[in-house]
């Protein structure tokens, strides 16, 4: 556990630093002291996830202070997903994704607060749930006597995954424009995998305790793992009246 303490450390050390040493890159150009509304932000990179959804938010940003809330929300299915398939691989067995719904929350504090654009280094806590569906098929034993079956059938079944967690994030947010803001993050945290199904047995004694990586999300269970957060948005800064 204490190479991933180190690691995380320094990429705090880094993100903190991150502004000083990209600001003869990205100045922040002063054009007005209007007070900043919020921030509406894409996060190109769900996209590109196994559970892939195209996601957007909105970070609300007070008249006055260091401290900020943003809330995402986000949907997908194959279509939406960057390799255009429906088609999973989970130990072997190929099942088909049906869709995703993603929402986080996030509140978050600026170091060195904020005037007119909500930048700099930050740290943040987010809580997250995401539901996925999807669809299967495997081969069911059937007259089964002593273990020795009769014959098989192959039956279709539906998957539900639901996943709550918690991160604790640090980042750091730069103007690349006067108005459109770049974010980047990393943390680390928990969450809570319920995978259920109506025609396969559940086994509700399946993982418990701590896992350091992912379970095969075909097999019914609850599962409390590791979880780790690393991305970027980009935003467009909206300012009052």
């Amino acid at each position: 556990m204490q190479q991933y303490t180190r690691f995380f450390t320094l990429i705090v050390l880094l993100l903190g630093a991150a502004p000083a040493a990209l600001a003869q890159y990205f100045p922040m150009p002063d054009t007005t002291r209007r007070k900043p509304l919020g921030i509406i932000k894409i996060a190109p990179l769900s996209l590109l996830d196994a559970y892939n959804t195209f996601q957007a938010g909105f970070e609300y940003v007070p008249r006055r202070g260091i401290w900020s809330v943003q809330a995402e929300a986000g949907y997908g299915d194959y279509h939406t997903g960057i390799n255009g398939s429906n088609r999973l691989n989970f130990t072997g067995q190929e099942r088909f994704m049906l869709e995703n719904w993603r929402v986080r929350a996030e509140g978050r504090v600026y170091t060195e607060g904020y005037a007119t654009r909500p930048v700099g280094f930050y740290v943040a806590g987010e809580t997250f749930y995401r539901r996925s569906n999807w669809s299967g098929e495997s081969s069911v034993g059937r007259e089964c006597e002593d273990g020795v079956c009769a014959f098989f059938e192959l039956t279709r079944y539906r998957m539900h995954k639901d996943v709550v967690g918690f991160h604790g994030k640090a980042g750091t947010q730069l103007v690349l424009w006067e108005r459109v803001l770049f974010d980047m993050y990393t943390g680390a945290g928990i969450r809570y995998v319920w995978v259920r199904s109506r025609q396969v047995g559940a086994d509700d004694t399946l993982g418990d305790g701590w896992r350091p990586f992912n379970v095969d999300p075909g097999r019914p269970g609850r599962y409390r793992l590791l979880s780790a957060a690393l991305g970027f948005k980009v935003g467009y800064l909206l300012y009052r009246k």
